[in-house]
């Protein structure tokens, strides 16, 4: 899923994909289930993992999944 959103430090509509990060008990289904509704006000059903990423940056890491 992706949606436009303004963004004020660009002054302009940009593409976007909703993120967030996977609550303590939380299954990684279920976080993207609540990311959706809080950024975009859709719900999604039957997601299955699909693929993780693990970025190394310099001052944190950042895991990325993809679920359809």
């Amino acid at each position: 899923m992706k949606f436009q959103s303004k963004r004020y430090t660009i002054m302009r509509i940009e593409w976007e994909i909703p993120a967030g990060r996977v609550e303590d008990g939380e299954s990684k289904e279920e976080a993207a289930r609540r990311e959706c509704i809080e950024e975009t006000g859709c719900t999604v059903k039957n997601l299955k993992f699909y693929v993780a990423k693990i970025h190394l940056m310099e001052c944190l890491i950042v895991y990325v999944m993809f679920l359809l």
